[in-house]
């Protein structure tokens, strides 16, 4: 696949790409490109994928089941890097960008599909190498959405001390709770 940078974009098409961001997802590698300074990342995906961060230090990562948060704490920027490694299947459907204006930044969702009315087959040769065909299919390896996170060194939540407190409010005929806490 041919890697487009966004350089060549720019220069192509004369875009100004100042507000821009670029997110690629293919083969296994999750990156961004930007001209500028991005501050947070907030990706909603489809599949399911074993995720591992491949984040500059003070950039910290987590998520759930369809959203992945990419932030920092330290007041670090980042351009182009690649964000996370993955097993398994991702789709990533949506975006949001920040600045550290806190601006939401223009954003590009890459999709590598096989275009396959464009492959050159010749089937009268039997030396077709159907591997590189292999990483663009989805496979049911992972069965369920995994995250591969380092200590980021943050305070844990002491779980124990957590209480909830159930609110009810009554009038002068009828009782009924409130149903909040």
């Amino acid at each position: 696949m041919k890697t487009i940078s966004i350089n060549n974009l720019e220069k192509k098409y004369n875009l100004k790409t100042q507000n821009k961001a670029y997110i690629y997802c293919n083969n296994g590698i999750c990156s961004i490109e930007s001209y500028s300074d991005v501050f947070g990342i907030q990706l909603y995906f489809k599949g399911k994928a074993e995720i591992t961060p491949k984040l500059p230090d003070g950039w910290i990562l987590q998520g759930n089941k369809k959203t992945i948060l990419i932030y920092t704490l330290e007041n670090i920027t980042m351009k182009n890097q690649i964000l996370f490694e993955y097993e398994g299947y991702i789709k990533i459907t949506k975006a949001i960008i920040v600045n550290k204006n806190n601006e939401k930044l223009s954003e590009k969702i890459a999709i590598n599909n096989s275009n396959w009315d464009n492959q050159k087959f010749d089937f009268s040769i039997d030396n077709t190498n159907w591997k590189k065909y292999k990483n663009n299919v989805r496979t049911n390896k992972v069965s369920k959405t995994k995250y591969n996170l380092p200590d980021y060194g943050l305070p844990k939540v002491d779980k124990t001390k957590i209480k909830t407190k159930r609110t009810t409010s009554t009038s002068g005929v009828s009782s009924r709770g409130s149903g909040g806490y």
